[in-house]
Formats: C-alpha cells, sequence, structure tokens
C-alpha cells in the first residue's frame, strides 16, 4: 500500500484522538494540524481544560478533505475557496475516495489470499 496518502478504513473509532496520533494517521506534522485549525473554520478540536487538542470524527473528516483538495496541487486560498463555494461536492468526492481506498484493501487482501492459495496448489 502506498504510503502518500493515510489509510483509516480498519481503525478502530474513537471518540477523541490526541493531535500526535491524527498527526500520524496523516502523515502530517502537528504544526501543520495547528496551522490548519487557525486556517480552516469547519476544524476546530476540542480543548480540555489544560488545552490539549482532542480530534472528533467530523474534525478528522475535515482534514480529509482538506488533504484531498491538497494532492490536486490546490493552494491554501484555492482550498479555502473550494470548501466555501464547493462543499458539497467536496464532501461528496471525500466520501467515494475513502469507499475506494475500503475496497481497494479488500481486493488487495483477496489478492493475497489467491496467491498464497496458488502457490499452496504448485507446491
Amino acid at each position: 500500500m502506498k504510503k502518500d496518502m493515510p489509510n483509516l478504513t480498519f481503525k478502530k473509532k474513537k471518540l477523541f484522538y490526541p493531535i500526535a496520533e491524527v498527526a500520524e494517521m496523516f502523515q502530517v506534522t502537528q504544526s501543520q494540524l495547528r496551522f490548519w485549525e487557525r486556517e480552516f473554520s469547519g476544524l476546530k478540536p476540542i480543548r480540555t481544560s489544560g488545552s490539549t487538542r482532542r480530534y472528533r470524527e467530523e474534525d478528522l473528516e475535515e482534514i480529509r478533505r482538506i488533504m484531498l483538495l491538497k494532492t490536486q496541487g490546490l493552494t491554501l486560498s484555492g482550498t479555502k475557496k473550494q470548501l466555501k463555494d464547493k462543499r458539497p461536492e467536496v464532501e461528496k468526492t471525500s466520501e467515494v475516495v475513502e469507499r475506494l481506498k475500503i475496497v481497494k484493501e479488500e481486493l488487495m487482501k483477496l489478492t493475497l489470499e489467491f496467491n498464497e492459495l496458488t502457490e499452496n496448489l504448485d507446491s
């Protein structure tokens, strides 16, 4: 599996994710996430009394949308504009991409199983 896009499809869902875990999931730095919080109004993790960030599933979805637009080569302002002007389309595209990732994972698993079966038959 390629490392350029995060794979979140089969992770056990939690209510809240710490910034370090989110950064690792999306293969970005924590400072990048903090920067995006200032730039994108849809990204608002909850803060604990100690000011620790806790990301919810809706925050993860917003990060997925931001990353999808960034991988299309959009600038920061272009990404903001797309999220502002075409949010429903961006959300739909993001959902389709996530579903396709799930299908791809399943196909890869089936391919591995098939290869193992054929190797065992050839032996």
